[in-house]
């Protein structure tokens, strides 16, 4: 396979499947090519083309395009040695974990992936992108010239005021506007619809595509076509890697955690004050920020009871959560197009430690699809359901404690690594053998080889 990295994504959509059919002693010899440059192209190709199955996650290279499009024309070899002897031209099975069509224009791929706005409308060339500041309103003054030079305005409506820039919100009010994206300038529309091109004809050559959720495979059907292939092989945890960690109690202190990369702005920032009235109602919370160090999300935080904590390599990722003693942990995700193809990975990782934690998401992607509400998790849409939620499990403590345990056996239940790999190997062997069935079935079509 290709496309290796060292993110959460590759580990849970091809090193952790791969390395687990290894475990569960399937016959598989698995190639991890981790797309360095000490691999020549000509090593690059004989790997992929000699494979039985070449995996694919998200690719936009057209190298891939075109050793997939040449292997089409393949033909079975046959040894003249032993007959019995048969190598395959490879089957193609491509990955996808993200709805790559729509990139969020905060999310730090979009410079090379975007095209279009959050709500999935396309971008015209020479457009420009932006975003209302949520935290810096025009001030009164402001608010009332911009609503007489621009009467009745709609929500993304943009005006000038004596050389400064405001867009028209959802709350109804000017704010100043943030330049993210010019065409032209710090990203091209037309290079970047040509890099989801081949994306979308990856697809189309694949054999099979296997999608992380229901919304992932939505998405690839809705993108690209109805009759694309797919399977649903979710993001799977491997138990044994939970370690048992003993940490000191903290009565009277409840830890609340949110964790995650530098493409989570819009999800934090209409929560950033209810989290400052939670942590003023609940003098016992101490607050977590695990990753990214969104320092304005905790502006209304006590400085004492906040903390962040720096990102780690995957490797030492749950062994570093597990170390953290948090009681609560919270996934803000807006519903946006981008994030309903999402999985509810976060609630996953928390649930399966040694001590879980209880979870509080959006009810958004995979979190409403999966998360029983009150029964092994909460689920919010809005800023004050948030707080109701959140308070529900700060002041109970057998509540957040039944919700935890109840998570981690539906997470061991359906989730389990063991049990979700065999069924994607089982598809995998199947997609392999339709495939051939494809194939020149007479022996004497076969292309014999010394």
């Amino acid at each position: 396979m290709n496309g290796l990295d060292a993110s959460a994504c590759a580990y849970y959509r091809i090193v952790l499947p791969l390395t687990t059919m290894e475990r569960l002693g399937f016959p598989v010899e698995v190639i991890l090519d981790d797309a360095k440059a000490v691999v020549s192209p000509h090593q690059r190709s004989s790997m992929f083309l000699e494979s039985d199955i070449s995996l694919i996650y998200q690719n936009i290279s057209d190298m891939t395009v075109n050793m997939m499009k040449a292997s089409k024309g393949f033909k079975p070899l046959r040894s003249m040695e032993d007959s019995d002897q048969v190598r395959w031209p490879p089957t193609f099975i491509c990955d996808s974990d993200d709805d790559l069509f729509n990139v969020m224009p905060l999310n730090v791929t979009y410079g090379s992936l975007g095209t279009r706005d959050h709500t999935g409308r396309q971008l015209q060339d020479g457009e420009e992108l932006g975003i209302a500041h949520p935290f810096d309103l025009a001030p009164p003054e402001a608010q009332t010239a911009l609503n007489d030079k621009y009467p009745y305005p709609i929500v993304g409506t943009r005006g000038d005021l004596k050389d400064a820039r405001y867009i028209y919100d959802e709350d109804h009010q000017w704010h100043c506007y943030i330049s993210l994206w010019r065409d032209g300038h710090n990203v091209n529309y037309k290079e970047n619809r040509k890099r989801l091109d081949v994306w979308k004809e990856t697809v189309g050559l694949a054999n099979l595509v296997t999608c992380s959720t229901a919304g992932a495979e939505r998405y690839i059907k809705k993108e690209i076509g109805e009759h694309i292939p797919t399977f649903i092989s979710p993001n799977a945890i491997d138990f044994d890697a939970y370690y048992k960690v003993d940490l000191q109690p903290h009565p009277g202190e409840v830890r609340i955690l949110w964790e995650g990369s530098a493409t989570h702005h819009e999800g934090l920032w209409p929560i950033s004050e209810s989290i400052g009235r939670l942590a003023k109602k609940y003098p016992q919370t101490t607050w977590y920020f695990f990753g990214a160090k969104y320092k304005w999300a905790a502006a209304h935080l006590p400085a004492e009871r906040t903390h962040f904590i720096d990102w780690v390599h995957y490797e030492a990722y749950k062994l570093r959560l597990g170390t953290l003693g948090h009681d609560i942990s919270y996934a803000p995700l807006i519903p946006y197009v981008f994030n309903e193809s999402r999985s509810a990975i976060r609630w996953y990782e928390n649930s399966a430690l040694w001590k879980p934690a209880a979870t509080v998401a959006q009810y958004t992607g995979a979190y409403k699809d999966e998360i029983q509400e009150g029964k092994t998790g909460l689920l919010f849409k809005t800023p004050e359901e948030f707080e109701e939620k959140m308070s529900a499990v700060i002041e109970n403590e057998t509540f957040r404690k039944e919700l935890a345990s109840n998570a981690k056996d539906w997470i061991r239940t359906n989730r389990e690594v063991k049990a979700v790999t065999t069924k994607l190997f089982q598809k995998w062997v199947e997609v392999r053998e339709g495939h051939k069935q494809t194939m020149p079935a007479d022996t004497a079509e076969l292309i014999e080889v010394k």
